[in-house]
């Protein structure tokens, strides 16, 4: 699934193998990958790049938190769709912490719909003119 208009992504990981393998199945799908480690470098990402979504990991290093994050971008960059993922938590639990309709995807999430999800979630937001 090649979207028209590349859409930009942005991947918050701090297990590195993790972070390349989900790039490199959504760069092979046509989509413009930014990566950071902990939201930190995040946060720095999303003030010098345009992204259409972020798909960010709950538990991150330095205690950073993907909720957190998740907050942060709908504080100051709420146009942006955000996608959190844990194998912590369940949909249930994560329900609680999301506050403006982020995605959820409990692991192990099936890593060829991820494209598919992330791209129906750029859309979306674009959709909502947000």
């Amino acid at each position: 699934m090649r979207p028209e208009k590349p859409i930009s992504v942005l991947i918050v990981e701090d297990q590195l193998l993790i972070r390349m393998s989900v790039a490199e199945v959504l760069r092979d799908e046509g989509f413009e990958v930014a990566e950071a480690g902990d939201a930190d470098e995040a946060i720095a990402c999303l003030d010098h790049v345009a992204v259409d979504a972020v798909f960010t990991d709950v538990q991150l290093a330095k205690d950073d938190d993907g909720f957190d994050l998740a907050d942060w971008i709908s504080e100051h960059h709420p146009e942006i769709g955000v996608a959190v993922t844990s194998g912590r938590l369940t949909e249930r639990q994560a329900k609680k912490r999301l506050k403006r309709g982020e995605l959820f995807l409990e692991k192990p999430y099936d890593i060829a719909k991820l494209p598919r999800t992330l791209a129906a979630l750029a859309e979306h937001r674009d959709a909502r003119g947000a």
